[in-house]
């Protein structure tokens, strides 16, 4: 056990979560070395973030290929059909058919009535999953006291992988996690993780994510709550019903309240234009700080208003033109390769949650590269090698 070796086959498990160039750059140094791999995975799983699903590369670059079609998960005929029904479908299909399965809609009071700390909630924008978190963790306090809250491992640094971390509570025990790893600890010690006693690396875990369900399984009587705000976002709708056996696992309800109860502005003409031409004066400065050049006019982001049906092009939630400034869900104009200024053919419309995600993953990918570490899909076969090394 002492000697390091590379094993002579390695089974790649959940191969949908990796992004492609990081996938081709690990199995080009592995088959330089006479590794034979075995990749597993569901092409109807959401794909990485603002990355390229890797399964149409590997379908043209693998010695061999097999679809397997027989269901082992699904224990019921009407969850069969369903996933059936919304496997490789555009969003707007699941959505459709995920509310034609599930026709009732709870009201957000009847829902927290029923739900238990066990259930899991899938929420697809953060200022309604936040706020759905927040009223879930003080419903728990005061109806289960008793019961363990999970914890969600969130890293600031999420280049921080498979190493010791103390986990919040009075024995202060270490355990080795990755992100998204959750935990459960009692109500105190949560809310002491919520007033920042613990640090900012800890988020409440009642929500699903894509990361940290990868290979879960939710057994009965545990169920998913889909919070029927917007739930078109990268297949999540597939997602979900992949990770329960019996469709009665799955139920929808209504969003929680607003913070403040507001709705968003009436739409108004004028007031939209003006936040255009706003915006896109600020586009026009930042790319001529950075030496880019910039055309974008009021008519073009019109055009893609009406390409895109006024929807975000990442999480397909309906953009808004008139908003408080806080409102994530406001319109902004997104670069599709940030090398480039905001130039025609190289923006789309996005709302400012996604853009904002995008650019703290930019970000990250900076920082990496400045501090030497390895940006997300730059890995050289020489960096793999001192990688192996240094275990």
């Amino acid at each position: 056990m002492s000697q390091k070796y590379i094993p002579r086959v390695i089974i790649w498990d959940e191969v949908c979560t990796v992004p492609r160039p990081v996938l081709e750059t690990f199995l080009d140094w592995l088959n330089q070395r006479g590794v034979q791999v075995v990749c597993c995975g569901d092409q109807g799983q959401p794909p990485p973030i603002a990355e390229e699903s890797p399964h149409d590369w590997l379908k043209e670059h693998c010695d061999y290929y097999e679809e397997i079609t027989v269901d082992h998960q699904s224990r019921c005929e009407k969850l069969k059909a369903l996933k059936c029904a919304i496997r490789l479908q555009p969003d707007r299909v699941q959505c459709k058919e995920m509310r034609k399965a599930l026709p009732r809609c709870r009201g957000w009071t009847d829902f927290v009535d029923d739900w238990q700390p066990r259930d899991l909630i899938l929420v697809t924008r953060k200022a309604p999953r936040d706020q759905a978190q927040k009223l879930l963790f003080e419903h728990h306090k005061e109806a289960f006291p008793d019961k363990l809250v999970p914890l969600l491992y969130r890293p600031r640094d999420t280049r921080l992988q498979n190493v010791l971390v103390t986990i919040p509570g009075p024995d202060m025990a270490k355990e080795e996690l990755v992100l998204n790893d959750v935990v459960e600890v009692s109500v105190e010690t949560a809310q002491e993780v919520l007033d920042g006693k613990w640090g900012q690396d800890w988020a409440l875990g009642y929500a699903l994510t894509v990361h940290s369900s990868q290979g879960l399984t939710i057994k009965d009587p545990q169920k998913v709550w889909i919070v029927d705000d917007y739930i078109q976002w990268s297949n999540l709708a597939y997602l979900t019903v992949s990770r329960v056996q019996y469709l009665n696992q799955l139920a929808r309800c209504c969003p929680p309240p607003d913070t403040d109860g507001r709705p968003p502005p009436a739409y108004d003409e004028a007031v939209a234009r003006k936040n255009i031409g706003r915006k896109i004066q600020s586009y026009q400065r930042v790319d001529a700080a950075k030496g880019h050049k910039c055309n974008l006019r009021l008519k073009d982001v019109d055009a893609l208003k009406e390409k895109q049906r006024n929807r975000c092009s990442s999480c397909n939630i309906e953009l808004l033109w008139c908003y408080e400034p806080k409102d994530t869900r406001q319109f902004s104009v997104d670069r599709i390769d940030n090398a480039k200024g905001h130039i025609r053919d190289n923006v789309r419309l996005v709302c400012l949650e996604c853009n904002r995600k995008r650019g703290a993953a930019a970000l990250t990918h900076c920082e990496a590269t400045k501090n030497g570490g390895v940006p997300p899909g730059n890995v050289s076969a020489g960096q793999l090698q001192d990688l192996f090394d240094s275990i």
